[in-house]
């Protein structure tokens, strides 16, 4: 129902409160963020019902020049606020709130690139050499192997591993939800189905699993009794139970500080994956679902530059092909063996029937018959 009096805060304060239980927790957060740092404090004292694309479009300009610190914001950050503010409006149009979308064409600003770090292939060798010995030895390989998330890898159990087919099934991940002294971790299943996935094992991946598994195994048997989730495949070596995401992530990044590597995020090492995967040659698509993308766009537009060397290397590979055709009409010229249409071969002698020559003979022509 339409209040005219209503504000465009006091509209988003009601629906991030909806938001709350129907989202992921990231998502919710990542909201709750926007509307809190950016969309209130540019449109939030507007009224819903006037609220037009000449105030959205001012606001966009805000966001543009905003700064934090020295440095404007990304480009990423206003996009992503856009699209908050986008999501919310749709709402309120079918809820009735408003009877206008206040957004013009061609408003929605452009995404820009996206910031990748990663570690080149000799990098990884050295920080995963840094890392043997220690808990995060193994989940970092296998992050390494796979490009999972760190929340599938932290939830990854021993029931979603084949190894008779060499397949890792992504059936769930780990979230941090809560707050101060309520944040605490629950299992969610994957946002969308390209998400739910079967990645194959490298036979690397399948050989530090099992190795993983019997020191595990081991491990239970010396405790004497249970130790935390015994079903993850990595859980917090110290209590047994789920890693928590973001002190996973802490411990690994003090880690790659005492390895004198490039700072790199554990997330990083996704983009490592896929890096490495495409130069390597696999095929775009292939990355893609691996990885777990809703669509390959979005592959290619985060690794842009790596395609864009990629596409360098496909024009020297042609070039390389003309090379060695013109090296061989050089050859053949040079033996006399090649006109200007190409290479010279004898016509062959054509087979002409009996019947054929009578077919083609011409007009008055009477063959002589056997006596």
């Amino acid at each position: 129902m339409r209040d005219h009096k209503r504000t465009v805060g006091e509209y988003l304060d009601d629906w991030l409160e909806r938001k709350r239980t129907s989202l992921a927790s990231k998502t919710y957060q990542a909201y709750f963020t926007h509307v809190d740092l950016y969309v209130k404090p540019a449109l939030g004292e507007l009224r819903l019902s006037a609220l037009r694309k000449e105030h959205v479009r001012q606001a966009l300009s805000t966001w543009s020049e905003r700064k934090v610190g020295d440095r404007k914001i990304a480009p990423r950050t206003v996009h992503h606020v856009f699209s908050t503010l986008r999501t919310a409006m749709h709402d309120a149009l079918d809820d009735g709130a408003i009877s206008v979308l206040p957004f013009g064409k061609r408003m929605t600003p452009k995404k820009g690139a996206a910031a990748v770090n990663a570690l080149d292939e000799s990098e990884i060798i050295t920080l995963l050499e840094h890392l043997d010995g220690t808990a995060l030895g193994p989940p970092t390989r296998l992050a390494v192997f796979t490009g999972l998330r760190r929340g599938e890898l932290l939830a990854l159990r021993w029931e979603d591993i084949d190894f008779d087919h060499r397949l890792l099934r992504v059936r769930r991940s780990l979230e941090v939800v809560g707050s101060g002294a309520d944040r605490t971790v629950r299992f969610k299943v994957p946002k969308t189905e390209k998400s739910r996935r079967d990645v194959a094992l490298s036979a690397r991946a399948i050989v530090l699993l099992r190795s993983h598994h019997a020191k595990q195994s081991k491990l239970h048997v010396f405790l004497g009794g249970p130790f935390g989730d015994e079903e993850l495949v990595f859980p917090n070596p110290r209590t047994g139970e789920p890693w928590k995401p973001d002190t996973f992530s802490n411990e690994f990044f003090a880690r790659v500080k005492t390895s004198g590597l490039p700072k790199v995020t554990f997330h990083g090492l996704r983009h490592s994956y896929a890096s490495i995967s495409l130069r390597a040659g696999t095929p775009l698509k292939v990355v893609s679902e691996m990885l777990g993308h809703t669509t390959v766009a979005i592959t290619a537009d985060l690794y842009t530059h790596v395609l864009g060397n990629l596409k360098a290397e496909a024009a020297d590979r042609l070039d390389a092909i003309f090379d060695d055709a013109e090296t061989k009409r050089a050859a053949a010229v040079a033996q006399g063996s090649w006109a200007k249409g190409g290479s010279i071969e004898k016509p062959r002698a054509k087979k002409v029937s009996r019947i054929k020559r009578f077919e083609i003979a011409p007009a008055g022509f009477e063959p002589a018959l056997p006596p």
